[in-house]
């Protein structure tokens, strides 16, 4: 990406303002570019100071040197590893990446311990042939004194999930749940997302659309300035075909030094209404069940992505199995846990609250300090 698109990203940014503004540095793999990264944060502080808006950066983690660390503590940039667990996890994504990424993280925890606590996250993909992996994984990682692990389904792996597979991710679940009331015992914490609460999830979609795609909350710019409203839907990232393609002609919003790109952004939401895809929640259903009938309806982070990158898939309303199956597992393993632990996913959901009303509070007080010239 050129400097003259990330500025001009960035710009956007700024005009349109938020009461949560976020600048994420995502890919591939973000850190070839560091440089520009490092130039990006730099020049947002300069315009409007520290700590107004907050920065994200999703990694491989195979490049996060010390000098690179130091840079992104001294911002508060938040950081995603893509770490899938122990090697039968992680072989498919890397083959021998486990053992120099554990001892990076290892390193920045020793070095830089709030930073490792407060900003850095583990991103989990897991597959139907990776399941077996699941349970040990999330043992790996809490060892390794990660705060938070968020795990998710692979998209595009097959229409159908077979019952045995089902039981086999039942069964990690019950030994993670079992895992997770002994560290919770142990420590006090509750790494894994899902047993603290809903990662993710709403209880009721927002202005009519199962997923932010069809708002104009938030754009993803690729490397010419090209812009759509999710990533997973750029066509110039992977490529399309099918509903993902039609969906990708709806939420093109064009380039973004486009003197006209302001318009069309804010007419993203009557046209994306118009996409099945993205709407009629009640209508979706998986080969278990309809949504509408479903115990878990308000705890599923539903992704249509993930329907429409289902091999062979033409129907908006059919819902990825191996996705439904994640949901309503996870979901079982929160209510084990809680069971094992009197209670403690919810009591966690209450602290996360204490903390975010806090961070809310350190950033009015810091609205009211004088800005920096523009």
């Amino acid at each position: 990406m050129s400097w003259e698109v990330a500025r001009a990203s960035l710009d956007l940014l700024l005009e349109a303002g938020g009461d949560h503004p976020l600048v994420e540095f995502n890919g591939g793999e973000p850190l070839l570019e560091a440089a520009l990264l490092e130039r990006c944060v730099t020049y947002v502080e300069g315009r409007v100071g520290p700590g107004r808006i907050k920065f994200a950066l999703t990694t491989n983690g195979t490049l996060l040197t010390p000098a690179l660390v130091s840079f992104l503590a001294a911002h508060d940039v938040s950081v995603e590893v893509s770490f899938d667990g122990v090697e039968a996890a992680q072989g498919p994504r890397g083959a021998g990446t486990l053992k120099p990424l554990a001892e990076t993280l290892a390193a920045i925890r020793r070095d830089r311990p709030r930073y490792f606590t407060e900003c850095l996250k583990i991103r989990a993909g897991l597959m139907p042939s990776t399941i077996d992996a699941l349970a040990p994984s999330c043992k790996f990682f809490s060892d390794l004194g990660v705060s938070e692990v968020g795990f998710y389904p692979v998209m595009g792996q097959s229409a159908e999930f077979p019952p045995e597979t089902f039981e086999a991710l039942r069964v990690q679940m019950n030994q993670l749940a079992e895992d997770g009331a002994r560290h919770w015992e142990r420590t006090g914490t509750i790494p894994i997302d899902f047993l603290r609460g809903i990662p993710g999830g709403r209880a009721e979609s927002r202005d009519g659309f199962c997923c932010a795609a069809g708002t104009a909350s938030g754009i993803c710019v690729d490397t010419a300035g090209r812009a759509w409203s999710c990533p997973l839907f750029a066509s110039s990232l992977r490529p399309l075909s099918g509903m993902a393609y039609e969906a990708s002609e709806v939420l093109d919003l064009g380039n973004v030094r486009d003197p006209s790109f302001k318009v069309r952004l804010s007419a993203l939401p009557e046209k994306a209404a118009r996409l099945p895809l993205l709407t009629h929640r009640a209508d979706k259903y998986s080969s278990h069940r309809a949504c509408k009938d479903c115990e878990f309806l308000r705890e599923c982070p539903h992704c249509p992505a993930s329907t429409a990158h289902l091999p062979g898939n033409a129907d908006p309303h059919r819902m990825d199995d191996f996705a439904c199956a994640f949901t309503r597992a996870t979901s079982r393993a929160r209510k084990a846990f809680n069971e094992r632990t009197g209670g403690a996913a919810r009591a966690a959901q209450t602290e996360n609250l204490r903390l975010a009303l806090a961070r809310l509070a350190d950033a009015l007080q810091r609205d009211t300090q004088p800005k920096p010239p523009q």
